[in-house]
């Protein structure tokens, strides 16, 4: 299935679980998409409550190089091989965009859950269960995370008066070609993903949901199998939707790193510490990044920078979003280096340099302008004004409790 001319020009890699076989343009980044492909599978095992036990194998195919025309950059198949199946996931862009390669791994991982019920015959036609968008786009951005720009715009399409139905998402057999529309069904299909996983046996339900999949073979009829007894009709349905949407609208906090927090974090990646026995001076050092190639025949770089490519990942995934293509950039540097490309590793070492020192000034001119900006608004200091205020309303009480009025009158009388 993964075809000749990718085993025979690919290095690969498997996987800790064995159910992900990697091809790619280098060992260390075929590595590092097996090690990516697992956390996002146990983060989905985990997230609908799956047994860690598979039945078919998952080949993943990096080949920017190959890319036919007019065929999508990233394809998600799947082929009989005697009495399994195989599914693959074929990935032509570059660079590699981590949302992209789990939507497409929570893909496989859904098929393959959902085709467990359906016996493969040696001989003879097969199919396999549909494949649900709004569950795969849904689930795979809850491992990814709280994405604020994906709640913006569902944020916006509520106000607008026009919000997505729930009857809408989940009889979505394609993904949106327009960019505007797909990025509207995969907030939408997040928060609905979500909303159903905190119902009552969340996570049994979507789990028994990919089951009827392949039972029921329409992805309409599946949900309602599933979740008849939790929605009478349609009407409940959008009823339940249009309250958890605006439930989960209303309540929006922020989880993106600043930027002083993503560049210390950065710091602390890509700085390398080298112990007295890898270095003639006799003592640990701190090795900055760009001199890392330095160290190209020292056994253990290979190791160093497959942690460091992972590490970038994560930090991808929380980091301040003016940050994201100094990620990038950091994160291709490592790959030339670990293929031994020197002088272009340096080159882009210097350039993604370069490109970090305008994001980090320019967040420090936004931050000196906001400053400025409260000095001249704000001149009184809060506590100053807030203390007036209090001395004012206890001598207010006191000029009250000295005032005769009738009632403390008739009341002396009574004391006498």
């Amino acid at each position: 299935m993964v075809g000749a001319e990718s085993s025979n020009t690919l290095d690969s890699a498997v996987s800790v679980s064995r159910q992900f076989i990697t091809y790619a343009h280098g060992t260390l980044l075929a590595q590092a998409v097996g090690v990516f492909a697992e956390q996002v599978r146990r983060e989905w095992a985990d997230l609908l409550d799956v047994d860690p036990t598979w039945r078919d194998p998952i080949f993943i195919v990096l080949d920017p190089q190959a890319t036919p025309v007019n065929t999508p950059p990233v394809q998600v198949g799947v082929a009989r091989s005697e009495l399994r199946l195989r599914y693959r996931i074929l990935y032509r862009t570059t660079p590699l965009d981590q949302r992209t390669l789990a939507n497409a791994i929570v893909e496989a991982l859904c098929a393959e859950l959902s085709n467990r019920a359906r016996p493969v015959m040696s001989t003879g036609p097969f199919s396999v269960a549909p494949s649900a968008p709004w569950l795969v786009q849904g689930v795979a951005q809850s491992i990814l995370g709280r994405d604020e720009f994906l709640t913006q715009i569902a944020r916006q399409s509520l106000a607008g008066g026009q919000p997505q139905t729930a009857s809408a998402l989940i009889g979505t057999k394609q993904l949106p070609t327009d960019p505007a529309e797909g990025r509207l069904f995969r907030a939408n299909a997040w928060l609905f993903a979500e909303g159903l996983l905190r119902l009552p046996h969340g996570a049994d339900k979507m789990r028994r949901y990919l089951t009827e999949l392949s039972l029921q073979e329409s992805i309409t009829k599946a949900f309602w199998m599933t979740y008849g007894e939790d929605f009478q009709d349609t009407a409940a349905l959008e009823r339940w939707w249009a309250v958890e949407l605006s439930n989960r609208l209303a309540a929006s906090i922020a989880r993106n790193l600043t930027v002083p927090e993503t560049s210390q974090r950065l710091t602390d990646i890509l700085n390398t510490r080298v112990t007295s026995s890898d270095v003639s001076t006799g003592a640990a050092t701190i090795v900055a990044f760009r001199d890392l190639w330095r160290f190209d025949e020292q056994g253990w770089l290979n190791v160093v920078l497959r942690e460091k490519l992972l590490a970038l990942a994560d930090l991808r995934a929380r980091a301040a979003p003016v940050y994201r293509p100094v990620l990038d950039g950091y994160g291709t540097a490592i790959r030339l280096l670990a293929d031994e490309k020197i002088n272009p590793f340096r080159r882009t070492v210097a350039e993604t340099d370069k490109a970090r020192a305008r994001v980090e000034q320019e967040a420090r001119q936004v931050s000196d302008y906001l400053d400025e900006a409260e000095r001249i608004f704000a001149p009184r200091e809060l506590n100053s004004a807030y203390s007036n205020f209090f001395r004012v309303f206890e001598e207010f009480e006191t000029l009250e409790q000295q005032r005769r009025n009738p009632i403390s009158d008739y009341l002396d009388k009574f004391d006498k």
